[in-house]
């Protein structure tokens, strides 16, 4: 039995150490999108060439481990950034590369559609998705992050019970007397 299991082992590329610095990558299967072949040169012959098979194993190998170190990805706190979805705040027309005020007109109309505390973590998760690769993105996405909180109830709740924000006018039980903590700037 550990014969086999070191064979499949050895087969999968699962029996290296990798050095400091690397990480090993899993072994996964390739699939063959061009079945029928394409042609190649040789000498002064055209020849088909047919895949042998409808999928490959890429065996494991050392790569360079680009993560921040000590971050768990799989904590709750950051286990956010996989539920992204892309161009759900495009929709809205919220690019970081448009100017302040664009921006925050947006951002306004996604927090009518989804609310202040959907958005905020959305961006949060965001500007920490992209920390590493697009500091500057990351800064945009942070600082519109906290125009969120500057300009609106990010959590709706206050001593004398729910505020009138921008997000929670439609809902029934709103104090209309309570003080309120929102400023929206719409």
């Amino acid at each position: 039995m550990q014969n086999a299991q070191r064979n499949t082992r050895k087969r999968l590329g699962l029996n290296q150490t990798c050095p400091a610095g690397y990480i090993l990558r899993k072994p996964y299967y390739r699939t063959v999108k061009n079945t029928r072949g394409y042609i190649a040169r040789r000498g002064n012959k055209n020849v088909i060439i047919k895949p042998k098979a409808g999928r490959a194993l890429v065996k494991a190998t050392c790569v360079k481990n680009i993560a921040k170190q000590g971050i768990n990805y799989a904590s709750p706190s950051n286990r956010l950034a996989a539920q992204l979805k892309r161009g759900e705040l495009l929709r809205f027309g919220y690019q970081f590369r448009l100017p302040d005020e664009n921006r925050h007109q947006a951002l306004a109309a996604a927090i009518d559609a989804y609310g202040p505390l959907h958005v905020y973590h959305k961006l949060d998760a965001v500007s920490r998705v992209f920390g590493q690769k697009k500091p500057q993105a990351a800064m945009i996405f942070a600082a519109d992050r906290d125009w969120i909180t500057d300009n609106f109830s990010v959590f709706n709740l206050s001593p004398k019970g729910l505020v009138a924000t921008p997000a929670n006018m439609h809902l029934g039980e709103v104090d209309v007397n309570a003080v309120p903590v929102a400023k929206p700037m719409l």
